[in-house]
């Protein structure tokens, strides 16, 4: 029986190209079998604006209806405003940090009384639901009883200093401090992206909890920033948790892991070496994360596919431009690219935008991810095919993952 995990990187507003895919494959995925992401999944990750998808279709939420969050509140979530004082970066630094974050809101029942935010947009969607109540009890043919889906949310605890992976699967018996949070907070912490906003507090007890006076006179609570500083592809950490609490099999489990477009903007000794303290926080997102993920889709792969028969991991991604002009036939590979003076995404033929703050690229990501879909090609069991078919292939695998014999 296989274990199939989706996962969605972080990437901001980006996220947007994540939703398109994500309408491809519930297309393919409703041909092919009649059922929805959320039935057909297993476990479901997500890390900072892939964490608000992953809960979106654990929560039974349709592509369609994440996408329009984005179209519709994107504004919402990173106001015209703040994105004007941020591109004023050293007069900001001066009028303080209040000026150059983007805020989290306050929800509130009374809407007098509500600050819109990342926050506000996400419990607007999702509600009060907690993350204990993701998923249903099914029975499996071996006879074992599973949650399905599992949906798991990263985010990094700055006083811990640790990945914490909040987890609706947490057994009875062994509950986690954070079963009772609503999904919206746990949502807005691993997508409270550092530069971007601030760190959002987690209450470390409950209520009403019989807790020491002096820890009660702390009022402890757990700081959260983006995940994606550790872990902006969640591949690994999903493949994790799923050895850990699922499916004790690695040749069982199989991957389908959708980015949010590759930013690949070169940067030169000489612009670097002068990079003040402003520049390396502008620049942090295009140097950390990227990479973070690029990493983890790496590993993953060569985890899941090097001894198995059929491919078990498969990445939907793409470059949204090209910075780099391709070498004339016959030149030495060891002749380092010349950098474009005017990159271009290659499907498209003309730029696309690269930001992960601003909403008024939502058309022009969707153009991006169509034109992907359209002309793109991904790498299966060792040759390129089309998107959809390579979606339509994962899906096809199902039941056929059985390790290669080795040859000795």
């Amino acid at each position: 029986m296989t274990f199939k995990i989706l996962s969605l990187d972080g990437g901001g507003f980006r996220g947007v190209i994540s939703g398109r895919l994500l309408q491809t494959i519930e297309a393919v995925l409703q041909e092919k079998r009649g059922q929805s992401l959320h039935d057909y999944f297993d476990l479901i990750a997500g890390t900072s604006t892939g964490s608000l998808l992953a809960a979106g279709v654990a929560l039974k939420l349709d592509a369609a209806a994440l996408l329009k969050v984005y179209e519709t509140r994107g504004e919402d979530i990173f106001p015209a405003n703040v994105r004007r004082q941020r591109k004023w970066r050293y007069l900001s630094q001066i009028l303080g940090k209040s000026y150059t974050l983007y805020p989290h809101g306050e929800p509130n029942d009374d809407p007098a009384k509500q600050k819109v935010g990342l926050s506000t947009v996400i419990r607007d969607n999702f509600g009060d639901a907690t993350i204990a109540s993701v998923g249903e009890d099914i029975t499996t043919a071996d006879g074992r009883v599973i949650e399905k889906p599992i949906l798991l949310v990263l985010a990094y605890d700055t006083l811990s200093r640790n990945t914490t992976f909040f987890a609706s699967n947490n057994p009875e018996k062994n509950p986690r401090w954070y079963d009772h949070l609503p999904i919206w907070r746990l949502c807005t912490a691993s997508a409270s992206a550092p530069t971007f906003f601030p760190p959002y507090k987690l209450p470390y007890y409950q209520e009403g909890d019989d807790i020491p006076a002096d820890v009660r006179d702390r009022k402890q609570v757990l700081p959260h920033i983006d995940g994606g500083v550790s872990a902006n592809n969640p591949t690994l950490a999903a493949i994790s948790h799923a050895l850990l609490t699922a499916e004790s099999d690695i040749n069982n489990i199989f991957v389908l892991s959708v980015g949010t477009g590759k930013v690949t903007k070169p940067f030169t000794y000489e612009e670097v070496k002068n990079w003040g303290l402003l520049n390396w926080i502008g620049n942090l997102p295009n140097i950390f994360l990227d990479p973070s993920s690029e990493i983890g889709n790496s590993i993953s792969s060569q985890i899941l596919n090097i001894n198995s028969a059929n491919q078990r991991h498969v990445r939907l991604d793409f470059q949204l431009n090209n910075h780099l002009v391709d070498r004339p036939p016959g030149q030495d590979g060891r002749v380092l690219r010349k950098i474009s003076s005017s990159p271009t995404n290659s499907y498209l033929g003309r730029k696309v935008p690269e930001e992960i703050d601003d909403p008024t690229t939502y058309q022009a990501f969707i153009e991006a991810a169509d034109a992907y879909i359209e002309k793109g090609a991904v790498s299966f069991n060792g040759q390129w095919i089309t998107v959809k078919d390579a979606i339509a292939q994962f899906i096809d695998l199902d039941g056929l993952g059985e390790p290669k014999q080795s040859v000795s």
